[in-house]
Parts: C-alpha cells; sequence; structure tokens
C-alpha cells in the first residue's frame, strides 16, 4: 500500500517463519458473524483497500496524537 504510505513495508517468509498463522479454510469468522452478505443485499460496495486505507490515513493524521497515540 505505498501508495497511501510510502514507508510501508512487509515481507514475504515461509509459514514456519511467520509472525501470524492463519487458517485458510476459516475465511468467515464465527458463525459469519462477520459476513458483508446482508450489506450487499441491500446495495453496499466495498471501496478498494487502497481508498479506504488512504481514508483512514487522512482522518488518522487530523488529529494523530489522540487518533493514534505512540505506544510505550
Amino acid at each position: 500500500m505505498s501508495a497511501v504510505e510510502p514507508r510501508f513495508r512487509y515481507e514475504v517468509v515461509p509459514p514456519r517463519e511467520a509472525e501470524v498463522q492463519f487458517d485458510p479454510t476459516k475465511r468467515l469468522a464465527r458463525y459469519n458473524a462477520y459476513s458483508i452478505d446482508r450489506m450487499t443485499a441491500l446495495g453496499w460496495k466495498a471501496r478498494s483497500l487502497q481508498d479506504q486505507l488512504g481514508r483512514y490515513c487522512k482522518w488518522v493524521m487530523r488529529d494523530p496524537q489522540v487518533r493514534c497515540p505512540r505506544l510505550g
């Protein structure tokens, strides 16, 4: 997502070296509680990830000390 945040970096590693493990068969949350099927049936459409991250970054930067304070 360097188009939104040029300093963003990620690294693809072999599964055994990953810090976070996901089960690819569990695509929907428990009991499908987070499924967007009902919202899309009403006409809602997701924006692109780049658009969503861009809007979020702009929102955070309007008041970064409150919306995203440094940890530690």
